[in-house]
């Protein structure tokens, strides 16, 4: 679920612009009511200016950074920020389901980017250290 420490900053562009890195990662956006969508980007600071051109005045958000980098980058090479980003979004989308019985009210549909094939895949191939890269 989204990060919890602090409270989710006032949406305006000028806390997006201080606050918020042109890089990968997830953002929740809020209401009054919870949570009412859920997405990635590989420019958080681009797509949360374009929700606030939509309705700044409707949403809080919350953005976590360094959220892209929970596996250590060490032992796990191979996987870029956007490809963190797909699978945070997965799992949020899926806990928040779980939670309420549906998605965020704005989340249309879930993106099903099926990350875990691919990372099944890299992931036996590292592990058993073969040359894979052409």
């Amino acid at each position: 679920m989204p990060p919890q420490p602090g409270r989710p900053f006032d949406y305006t562009r000028e806390n997006i612009r201080g606050s918020v890195p042109a890089e990968a990662g997830v953002y929740w956006l809020r209401t009054n009511d919870g949570v009412a969508y859920i997405g990635e980007s590989n420019n958080l600071q681009r797509r949360l200016f374009e929700h606030a051109e939509k309705d700044p005045l409707r949403f809080q958000y919350d953005t976590v950074r360094s959220y892209c980098e929970r596996y250590d980058l060490v032992n796990y090479p191979w996987r870029s920020p956007k490809w963190m980003a797909h699978k945070i979004e997965n799992t949020e989308l899926s806990l928040y389901e779980d939670r309420f019985g549906r998605l965020p009210p704005l989340n249309q549909k879930r993106n099903n980017h099926r990350t875990d094939v691919l990372e099944s895949v890299i992931e036996t191939v590292y592990r058993e250290g073969k040359n894979w890269w052409p």
